[in-house]
């Protein structure tokens, strides 16, 4: 038979017969029972059975001492203080145990007082996982002589460092022990999801933490503070966890703003810079014509005003690729921006939003109109770069004109 049913036949035993307590010895009445089977039990759990003391004349006397028992822990205790002693020294709910005072077992998972000692075991787990230091560091007992959090707020830093002790008498205060079971759960389930906000939450779960414990006067009233307090602790993080996620939201959405902004300003200033350029060509082309050319024959004055006219076209066509380029830049700025408009409920997201458009359309606006000043000032550059080859260049010869006049017999 396994622990489980071995268990359950010795609690039957002590259900079924009377039984007293003399010390650390434990003599129960047996009636009508086989002490083979009684022996078998026994020695299947692990307790040193002897044959003359152990079971005779129908009384059967249990030593209640630790080294009695050898494959489990002693499974009774005299009260509820002592086997709550015994859960503070381990951190640990033992498997099997037997209340002597009220005659209650480990079967009883319903059993109020079974429950505040799991209440008691999670809720210093959970601390020892939310700590910045716990003494023992690792183990089962993790944290169980100390616990330190240094926890930054907006405003402060706080430093509690407290022995997550608590009285049996505390724990039997606590009333609404099932909500309480089901908050340090969900709360231990949080910081072990596996995922890349367990860093997150437990940084949220410990602001909720400090908190709620802002009100306590001293350290050794901190422990007892959280014990009570476990479900107003769950909906603290809760609140704390939904303002986290709603912010981490918003400055998502702010850094894509600021992205969007970077990016078109980028290729605004990147256009404008290659307006610039172009419109410096002709002023760049009288200057290299004004310092290293002569114009000595009517042809030569003929051949730049070409080449000139020509770049001033290709020009003309760049910037009004550049033109349509600003317009279709504002059309997109205005489809981007507008559905943060609706994308959430934040102020401080539309305001942005806001801002952050009305400035990109104002470059736009600002780079179209430099656009067509520069278009003006190529057009002026083109007709002073005629003129000044008009009057550089000589006078067409008379034999050339008429021998061109004969050429076209047509013109008189």
């Amino acid at each position: 038979m396994n622990k489980l049913t071995l268990f359950t036949e010795l609690v039957s035993l002590f259900e079924e017969n009377n039984f007293s307590v003399d010390g650390q010895t434990i003599s129960v009445d047996v009636v009508e029972t086989n002490s083979l089977d009684i022996k078998s039990v026994l020695e299947g759990l692990g307790y040193d059975f002897n044959d003359l003391k152990t079971y005779r004349n129908g009384v059967l006397k249990l030593r209640i001492a630790a080294e009695a028992w050898e494959d489990i822990d002693c499974p009774f205790y005299l009260n509820w203080n002592d086997l709550y002693e015994q859960v503070a020294l381990s951190t640990q709910l033992p498997k099997y145990f037997y209340i002597i005072e009220d005659k209650t077992s480990s079967l009883n998972v319903e059993q109020a007082n079974i429950k505040k000692l799991k209440l008691f075991c999670h809720a210093r787990q959970l601390l020892a996982q939310m700590s910045d230091l716990c003494e023992p560091k690792s183990g089962q007992n993790k944290g169980k002589d100390k616990l330190l959090f240094i926890i930054e707020t907006e405003s402060n830093v706080s430093r509690r460092e407290f022995t997550p002790n608590v009285g049996w008498n505390e724990l039997l205060l606590i009333t609404d022990i099932d909500d309480a079971l089901i908050s340090v759960n969900k709360l231990i389930d949080a910081l072990n999801l596996g995922d890349r906000q367990d860093t997150e939450r437990r940084s949220v779960m410990r602001s909720a933490l400090n908190e709620l414990v802002n009100t306590c006067s001293d350290s050794v009233s901190i422990f007892p503070s959280i014990v009570r307090s476990i479900p107003e602790l769950q909906k603290k993080y809760d609140e704390h966890h939904e303002l986290f996620i709603k912010r981490f939201s918003v400055n998502k959405v702010l850094l894509e703003i600021s992205q969007q902004d970077l990016q078109y300003t980028s290729k605004l200033n990147e256009i404008i810079s290659n307006v610039q350029t172009k419109a410096l060509t002709i002023p760049a082309g009288l200057v290299f014509i004004g310092a290293i050319m002569r114009i000595d024959y009517y042809l030569d004055g003929l051949a730049i005003s070409i080449g000139i006219i020509m770049t001033t076209w290709i020009i003309y066509r760049s910037l009004d690729v550049y033109q349509d380029s600003f317009i279709h830049i504002e059309n997109q700025v205005k489809a981007e921006f507008k559905r943060y408009d609706t994308l959430s409920e934040e102020a401080e997201v539309r305001t942005q939003s806001k801002k952050t458009k009305g400035e990109l359309l104002g470059l736009i606006v600002k780079a179209k109109d430099n656009t067509k000043l520069i278009k003006n000032c190529v057009r002026f550059s083109l007709i002073a770069a005629l003129l000044y080859i008009y009057q550089s260049t000589p006078v067409m010869p008379m034999e050339e004109i008429n021998y061109i006049k004969s050429l076209f017999g047509f013109i008189k």
